[in-house]
């Protein structure tokens, strides 16, 4: 089975503090070696308005990585420029800048990292329209009609290293023989931790194994 990559996310938590936009963008710029070289975007919000909101949006030039940092998590973006794109085959250049991006975070702008979060989503070609098969398997014959989509969701709570994280795998169902896959794998909200570099990146290989090894054992 083929899993193409629509698009990743992954969300690095801690309070950053973005008085001077201009300058975090500028250091966050500087120290990912010329990734963003799109024009960045400072927003002009209220000091008042939600700390989750972006302040700064920063982008390549081909727009497929993106950056949006807000006063409380940072959020780095990869979507799709070729529908055939695959995981093992995008997962060495997503994950060094990450980890550039990580290094930046802790170095150069000194936050304290206290969660970490990743959204991966795929495209997933089927024999059979995807809704046709859910339903078969946990519908009663003509109980629902007309239904847009179909969609099974699966929780995992685990203990990874010394880390509680959840692991949620939604399937959706799209018209045609389409199957949407995202995976999302995150620490506790309730839980805060202090991460260093070695920690995200060992968190970031985690979520990269199961998505090259244990996803498409699980999805048949």
């Amino acid at each position: 089975m083929d899993f193409f990559v629509r698009s990743l996310q992954a969300a690095i938590f801690g309070i950053i503090n973005i008085r001077d936009p201009l300058e975090v963008g500028h250091q966050l710029r500087s120290a990912t070696g010329g990734l963003f070289d799109g024009e960045p975007l400072v927003l002009p919000l209220p000091s008042d308005a939600p700390q989750e909101i972006p302040r700064i949006v920063l982008r390549d030039k081909e727009d497929r990585y993106s950056c949006n940092i807000s006063s409380s998590r940072l959020d780095l973006f990869y979507r799709k420029k070729d529908p055939s794109q695959k995981w093992v085959d995008l997962r060495d250049e997503y994950l060094g800048h990450l980890s550039v991006v990580s290094r930046a975070l802790l170095t150069n702008l000194r936050v304290d990292i206290t969660r970490l979060g990743s959204v991966a989503e795929f495209a997933v070609p089927m024999d059979a329209n995807p809704n046709s098969i859910i339903r078969k398997i946990f519908l009663k014959e003509g109980a629902l009609v007309g239904e847009h989509a179909l969609q099974l969701h699966i929780l995992h709570r685990q203990s990874w290293e010394t880390t509680e994280i959840n692991r949620w795998i939604r399937l959706i169902g799209e018209e045609g023989a389409m199957l949407r896959v995202i995976v999302d794998i995150n620490t506790l909200p309730e839980k805060r931790y202090n991460f260093d570099v070695q920690g995200i990146e060992s968190f970031y290989d985690h979520v990269s194994s199961f998505l090259a090894d244990d996803l498409e054992r699980i999805i048949h």
